[in-house]
């Protein structure tokens, strides 16, 4: 069986500002440095064996405090990058909202193609060939992911199987220092034992 813990990022100075942040970046704040490092002692006692992160720092940086007990190889993969919102990246979040006057869903479906970036199918397929590539490749291991609100959010969707985590998953977006738990059989598919769990970063061991 595969266990895979999803971690989102902690809060950057682009969160705090209430910034446009896909692929570009910004760093933790003191807040998300001890968000992370809230994660990192509840997570100390998970057995990782591999670590997977999008190369944007604020994921790396949130994974390395996790790392810091497990020291394993940090493998950077840019299938894991947030999606690209084009040339609303660094602007106002209410900017790249209010310019598509349409709803919400049909937003992601549409997404930013227009002004260079991604909608919702792009981001899928990195997202399938992310996790089709980890279930292929590892058994028996338990693996950290760090990444993104937006592409975790999605990914989480895609993998899940029940209705009652669906209608939970359409309110709720994921929180800084969220963790998230999904196991694999080829049996039984994915299972999510837990999702957008916010205790760990607010709370220390």
């Amino acid at each position: 069986m595969l266990e895979i813990y999803l971690v989102r990022h902690g809060q950057t100075l682009f969160n705090e500002k209430d910034m446009v942040q896909g692929v570009c970046d910004s760093p933790l704040t003191k807040l998300g440095q001890k968000q992370a490092q809230n994660v990192a002692s509840h997570l100390r006692q998970v057995a990782f064996t591999q670590w997977f992160s999008s190369p944007s720092l604020r994921a790396v940086d949130t994974g390395e405090a996790i790392n810091a007990y497990h020291h394993l190889q940090p493998k950077l993969d840019r299938r894991l990058m947030e999606m690209n919102f084009g040339s609303y990246e660094g602007d106002k979040n209410a900017v790249l909202w209010e310019d598509r006057n349409m709803p919400f869903a049909k937003i992601l479906e549409v997404g930013w193609v227009d002004a260079g970036g991604e909608n919702e199918a792009m981001v899928a397929s990195r997202i399938t060939s992310f996790f089709d590539e980890l279930t292929a490749t590892y058994q028996d291991e338990v693996i950290l992911v760090t990444g993104h609100g937006m592409w975790l959010k999605q990914a989480l969707g895609m993998l899940n199987q029940d209705a009652q985590m669906a209608s939970r998953m359409a309110k709720e977006g994921l929180g800084n220092g969220s963790v998230s738990m999904v196991t694999y059989t080829p049996e039984a598919g994915y299972v999510i034992h837990f999702f957008n769990d916010t205790t760990m970063a607010k709370e220390e061991v």
